[in-house]
């Protein structure tokens, strides 16, 4: 069971990075309220607060969709792949370091 949650935690936050770059789900300028984030403060808010922000995410997705197809945010692809790699690596680290001695 343990094993589960050390991977569905990295899983979910992977996914919220590659789901909100790939609808260009961000920060809209001149918008306020707590949803208004861009795709790196959705990954690192379910980062660190898994429990709360990632249901969020996935309540709020289809809101978040239909927003961004009136406001799209890209994000450079190069810098996309980059950020999606080091995300991966790190999970890679952190569940070698945790469960292959």
């Amino acid at each position: 069971m343990e094993i589960l949650m050390w991977l569905l935690v990295p899983g979910s936050i992977l996914f919220v990075y590659y789901d909100a770059t790939k609808n260009r789900i961000g920060k809209v300028a001149g918008e306020n309220g707590f949803l208004n984030m861009s795709a790196g403060m959705w990954t690192i808010g379910t980062w660190l607060l898994w429990i709360i922000v990632f249901p969020l995410y996935i309540i709020k997705r289809d809101e978040l969709i239909e927003k961004a197809k009136q406001n799209p945010v890209a994000v450079p692809e190069g810098k996309r792949k980059v950020i999606l790699g080091t995300i991966f690596a790190i999970a890679v680290l952190v569940f070698n370091a945790r469960f292959v001695q």
